[in-house]
């Protein structure tokens, strides 16, 4: 029978040891796989929305250098633009064209009248208003051939022309800036741009527009990546495509408007910072990102395969299959090992823990396997030891709560709710009135013999706390009154220094003043006859810290090092008078840290000693 339990216990170790060890480990593998997901998904979102972001600065900036050019101020307090002279208007027209390099641009005055206009090849064409101002003064005529021979400028011809009702002038004229729509020259997609012509005093005289050539923005586009097989496109306010980094699946110029997440990112109805699983032109499940340039009222659009874009996880899964399963192998194998180690000292452990679990506590465990089974079995023996004085101090407790604390507590209680209750006669206000003072201290000591009983029962001492916001003082001076009768009867002064404001602590009022019962009872009994004991409070880190000090007899290193242990008491002939169980400081201090507060006490022999406790402030006023 026995060895079919050592067999039967083995299998139980190896099949608990490859449990706690495979479980972890499958967990782990499951998390980390899952975190190389989320941190890819997290990835592949930062990086589009880094790419998107940067290929919408660099379509920005594109058009606002073309913009700039655009933005003219005449040093002049002229009028209209017509005002200007014919070389002035050309050195204008030719810094502008170097500026913004358009394909072509136009000089406008306020009625809508063509006064300029120069193309790609630098041939002018000016207003009949300049080409007879060119040719009726010599002066200026020698001074404007000079320049454009100087610029290469090509023929000079005469334009005309009213754009009075053109949306570009209409919104130059206005003071605004005009970016049109996408349009198609010669097969070459353009737009069409302007801005005002201001003089010195910030008015507009006129309007310049421009002919803007997109090949630039297609290149920006088509430098953009993602992954392998991740592109890029962008779109104007009529889902037209302007620029795209894959000319055979989004081609130049063809109308995306009702692709959904298009038609959405124009819209405005989608939230950028956000991706989005859905099927794309090619009907491919794709990860897709949007930003709008709002400037310019485009769109610029990231597509990303999911295949491609997960394609790293599928080599991270094999890594990680590949290392659990040769894991395994070896928590097996040492799972077999362990268990032939473990078997023979956990036996001898085992059978003295029945012998012990039977009430046997004089039994010892011997091993000497030198590791730490042997460290285990000492420990156990220590542990046999401990057991046997707490058994000791248990019996002794509940012999003194049941025989020295209970009975009379229960004779008190009882006789003065007779008193009370005037079933020996009518009892005067005034000593009712302190018999209620005496009933309610008895009623806490009623208490206080069942959280000790409680002690007793628990090696842990479980109390219950409900705290709430306390004014300190208050406490303070009701239990020194309780405990007045006490101090008076040994000629004892009781000095109490009041916060100078109120301060409230987070407190159990019961509590609290169980503490300040047994601090200042103790301080009672241990000062000599016709002294003082001293009470005040001082704020130290966001805490009020509450100080008791007598003039006792105080107490050693030694004594202070246990003074807080259960059933401890300081033993001299100078204390065998004093009655007491030796847990009353213990309970304190599990009152206090069960309140978040601590405390301690502060003594040298023969010099008295100051017991101290901190609570939280609640109120610093």
């Amino acid at each position: 029978m026995a060895k079919h339990e050592t067999k039967h216990f083995r299998g139980k170790v190896i099949k608990i040891f490859i449990l706690i060890t495979i479980l972890p480990l499958l967990i782990v593998s499951i998390s980390n796989l899952y975190l190389v997901i989320i941190t890819r998904q997290k990835n592949i979102s930062e990086y589009q929305h880094l790419a998107l972001d940067n290929a919408g600065e660099k379509v920005l900036n594109y058009i606002d250098e073309k913009s700039d050019g655009l933005n003219l101020i005449i040093s002049s307090p002229i009028g209209s633009l017509h005002s200007l002279l014919a070389k002035d208007t050309l050195f204008l027209l030719i810094n502008s064209f170097e500026t913004s390099r358009p394909n072509n641009l136009d000089f406008i005055d306020k009625q809508g009248n063509l006064m300029a206009r120069i193309d790609k090849n630098r041939n002018i064409a000016f207003n009949r208003l300049y080409i007879d101002e060119l040719t009726s003064r010599e002066e200026v005529g020698g001074e404007t051939d000079n320049f454009i021979k100087e610029n290469n400028i090509g023929t000079i011809s005469v334009v005309e022309g009213n754009v009075f009702g053109i949306p570009d002038y209409k919104t130059a004229i206005a003071g605004e800036q005009y970016i049109g729509s996408q349009e198609f020259v010669n097969d070459k997609p353009v737009i069409r741009m302007a801005s005002p012509i201001k003089n010195e005093k910030d008015e507009i005289i006129g309007a310049a527009s421009a002919e803007v050539s997109l090949d630039n923005v297609d290149n920006i586009i088509k430098q953009m990546k993602l992954g392998g097989e991740g592109y890029f496109y962008l779109v104007d306010n009529n889902g037209r495509v302007v620029g795209s980094s894959n000319d055979k699946l989004v081609k130049i110029a063809s109308n995306l408007i009702n692709v959904q997440f298009v038609n959405k990112l124009i819209k405005g109805e989608y939230v950028e910072k956000e991706n989005l699983n859905n099927f794309n032109i090619t009907e491919k499940n794709t990860i897709i990102a949007g930003k709008k340039i709002d400037k310019i009222n485009w769109s610029i659009v990231s597509e990303w395969p999911i295949k491609d874009a997960f394609d790293v996880i599928g080599n991270i899964m094999l890594l990680s299959v590949i290392v659990t399963v040769v894991v395994l192998m070896l928590i097996v194998v040492l799972g077999i090992i362990f268990t032939r180690q473990i078997i023979k000292p956990i036996n001898t452990l085992s059978r003295g823990a029945k012998e012990i679990s039977q009430g046997n506590l004089d039994y010892k465990i011997s091993l000497e396997t030198g590791d730490e089974f042997e460290m285990l079995g000492s420990k156990f023996n220590e542990m046999v030891k401990v057991l046997k004085e707490n058994r000791k101090l248990r019996d002794e407790f509940v012999f003194i709560a049941a025989h020295e604390l209970r009975t009379p507590v229960t004779a008190i209680k009882g006789y003065l709710s007779m008193v009370l209750e005037e079933t020996f006669g009518p009892v005067p206000p005034d000593i009712k009135k302190n018999l209620d003072i005496v009933n309610s201290s008895n009623e806490r000591l009623v208490r206080l013999v069942q959280d000790l009983l409680e002690v007793a029962r628990s090696e842990a001492g479980k109390m219950k706390i409900t705290k709430k916001e306390l004014l300190i003082a208050s406490n303070v001076e009701t239990v020194v009154n309780e405990l007045k009768s006490l101090s008076d009867k040994k000629g004892i002064k009781i000095i109490y220094e009041k916060p100078d404001k109120k301060a409230a602590v987070q407190a159990d009022e019961f509590k609290l003043k169980e503490v300040l019962t047994n601090i200042i009872g103790n301080a009672i009994k241990y000062t000599l006859k016709n002294g003082d004991i001293k009470i005040w409070h001082e704020k130290q880190d966001g805490f009020l810290v509450t100080h008791i000090k007598d003039h006792g007899i105080g107490m050693t290193k030694e004594q202070m090092e246990k003074l807080f242990s259960k059933f401890y008491r300081i033993q001299t002939e100078q204390t065998t008078e004093i009655e007491g169980t030796g847990l009353g400081l213990f309970i304190c201090k599990e009152i206090m840290e069960r309140m978040e507060g601590d405390i301690w006490a502060e003594s040298e022999a023969g010099q008295g000693s100051t017991f101290c406790f901190k609570l939280k402030i609640v109120n610093n006023g």
